[in-house]
């Protein structure tokens, strides 16, 4: 990813930008672990579904992890975002 980045940024901006895009892309790769889920969900200030919200939902999840042989169940996450709306052809239940 570093060498990759590396040649684009000399090829866009010669020495510096290889430097500056190398010295990034080995930031971004070693920080890149230390980046939680739940950093990543309060950042797009995600809420929590309860069973009560979606049965129906919870029943397929449930179903899925009995398939899969999961431990547990996992937490579901509701984000509210237009984006998501927008790239889908007809309009979906938020919740």
């Amino acid at each position: 990813m570093a060498i990759l980045l590396g040649l684009i940024g000399y090829l866009l901006f010669v020495k510096i930008g290889l430097l500056v895009l190398v010295v990034g892309g080995i930031l971004f790769v070693s920080a890149g672990p230390r980046i939680t889920p739940k950093l990543v969900l309060r950042m797009y200030k995600a809420k929590p579904v309860a069973v009560e919200q979606d049965t129906q939902l919870f029943a397929i999840i449930e179903e899925l992890t009995k398939r899969t042989e999961l431990p547990r169940i996992p937490k579901l996450f509701c984000i509210h975002s237009q984006m998501i709306n927008d790239l889908l052809p007809v309009p979906v239940k938020m919740l």
